[in-house]
């Protein structure tokens, strides 16, 4: 069936991405910020995190830290220490965290370069649009990211999942 084939397709070119997305990731070693957010899966998503709070200009309490990636308040503490020490995390108000503008602007636009340039090497895209077009599924994070209905990433975490 047509409809497997290109859902195989599309498992295949998210696979080849990520491993992609990983090569880079890890050999971007080049100063301390991205040595630390390398260094773990777990501290990656937080500087993802943190970015997505940078630009929403909303920060997030170590509560809601700890749900969002899934560990202990205790982990979410010493990370969020880490980074506020070095500068690339700063308190919003005393309860609350996002990522300074620096580490925004700076850390991670190298990285949307680099980013880009992986999505240009592979089929993801183009795979995923006739997986979707072939079963007319919309992804549901697309409002999520529209400026004007900025939504928390927790709330999108919350939603029932799909089934595809």
């Amino acid at each position: 069936e047509m409809t497997t084939d290109l859902r195989q397709l599309y498992a295949r070119e998210l696979c080849a991405f990520q491993l992609k997305v990983y090569q880079f990731h890890t050999s971007r070693s080049h100063d301390k910020c991205c040595r630390y957010f390398s260094s773990t899966s777990l501290k990656w998503q937080l500087g993802n995190l943190m970015v997505v709070a940078s630009i929403d200009n909303q920060g997030y309490t170590i509560t809601e830290i700890s749900k969002i990636l899934c560990c202990s308040r205790q982990q979410a503490t010493r990370m969020i220490d880490d980074c506020v020490e070095e500068g690339w995390v700063v308190n919003v108000d005393k309860l609350s965290y996002k990522g300074s503008d620096t580490f925004r602007d700076t850390t991670m636009g190298e990285y949307l370069d680099a980013y880009l340039t992986v999505l240009e090497t592979t089929s993801v895209i183009k795979a995923g649009r006739s997986y979707r077009d072939s079963i007319d599924v919309t992804p549901s994070s697309v409002e999520v990211y529209q400026p004007d209905q900025a939504q928390r990433m927790n709330d999108e975490l919350q939603k029932p999942k799909q089934n595809v």
